[in-house]
């Protein structure tokens, strides 16, 4: 059947490599890259944690996107107190002219991309093979668009906030 040997060529047709099932149709790294570029390091956080969901690895990942979430909290929160003088962050809000807004956007824009690159790199063998694999990757704009919304809604949510808490009446 499927000796090899000269006279039975039958086995050059099966296929070396048998995968049991092919690379799910995920969202594009450029898409992953846009949502950090635009809505900082909480959207490419959801966008990244949709994305495992599709190819079945939420629970195996949920600790990275936990901790990518504190994370991205704490250096947030940071950039916002900094507009109050009182913390580290101050020399970074003071080139926004203490702007908070502006600072987190900026601030969390750069952040984010940090973000992305963190959560991209153990799907980068998974991208790989699906390019070679020919696998349409799936349609990110309402995914996309959804998670930059988000993403900055939080950002706002932190922004008003955050410098209550930290104010004695």
């Amino acid at each position: 059947m499927n000796e090899r040997n000269p006279e039975n060529l039958e086995y050059l047709l099966t296929p070396a490599l048998e995968s049991e099932r092919m690379p799910v149709p995920a969202y594009s790294a450029g898409a992953h890259f846009f949502t950090a570029f635009f809505g900082g390091p909480f959207a490419i956080i959801l966008f990244s944690a949709l994305n495992a969901a599709h190819m079945g690895r939420s629970q195996k990942d949920a600790w990275r996107y936990v901790l990518a979430m504190i994370v991205s909290i704490g250096v947030v929160g940071w950039i916002i107190l900094g507009s109050q003088g009182g913390s580290g962050s101050a020399w970074l809000v003071g080139l926004f002219d203490y702007d908070t807004s502006r600072a987190v956007r900026i601030g969390g824009r750069a952040f984010g991309l940090m973000v992305w690159g963190v959560l991209w790199f153990p799907y980068r063998r998974y991208y790989k093979a699906a390019e070679m694999m020919g696998v349409e990757m799936k349609t990110p704009w309402i995914p996309a668009v959804s998670c930059i919304a988000a993403g900055l809604v939080l950002q706002l949510v932190m922004i008003s906030g955050l410098p209550g808490l930290w104010q004695s009446d």
